[in-house]
């Protein structure tokens, strides 16, 4: 959920409306999803290898009318801010520094710092490359849309 206190107060009050007893399967089948929150999640899910969570939150966001190019651009766009965060972090930036120097908001370089343990520079450029490679033959037709994206990006859990 995004951190936003009105909208966690109404989803609790949705919940208790529900039912009083709150359990982890009525949190899961009722709880409205937010778009910010999945990217990040989809995120976590590429760099942590769990493939079978990145493909249920990518079919998600798929249904929720997200194109195979829109969920790529997302994606590789987070993996850049993650590799630049790991060279300014090298270079002995602050968070707040780091911000500013991307020009984005110092919470995201705070959501997407936790996502850099164990994770190099050389794994993010080959995850930008083959992200790259996907979107660029889906674009030109070589990948049909009907077959889907993901057995290329299967491939992105084989990376080292």
């Amino acid at each position: 959920m995004p951190n936003n206190l009105y909208i966690i107060k109404n989803e609790l009050k949705k919940l208790f409306l529900i039912n009083s007893n709150i359990t982890m399967e009525l949190i899961e089948n009722n709880m409205t999803k937010y778009l910010d929150t999945d990217i990040f999640k989809l995120v976590d899910d590429l760099l942590k290898n769990d493939l079978n969570s990145f493909l249920i939150n990518y079919h998600y966001l798929k249904e929720r009318g997200l194109n195979s190019i829109s969920l790529l651009a997302l994606i590789t766009n987070s993996i850049i801010f993650i590799r630049d965060i790991i060279v300014l972090s090298a270079l002995k930036k602050t968070p707040s520094q780091i911000a500013e120097i991307l020009q984005i908001n110092p919470f995201r370089v705070k959501k997407i710092s936790e996502h850099m343990h164990n994770f190099s520079i050389n794994k993010a450029n080959n995850i930008i490359q083959e992200l790259f490679w996907i979107d660029y033959n889906i674009k030109k037709g070589i990948i049909r849309k009907e077959i889907s994206s993901d057995l290329y990006l299967i491939k992105l859990f084989d990376i080292n």
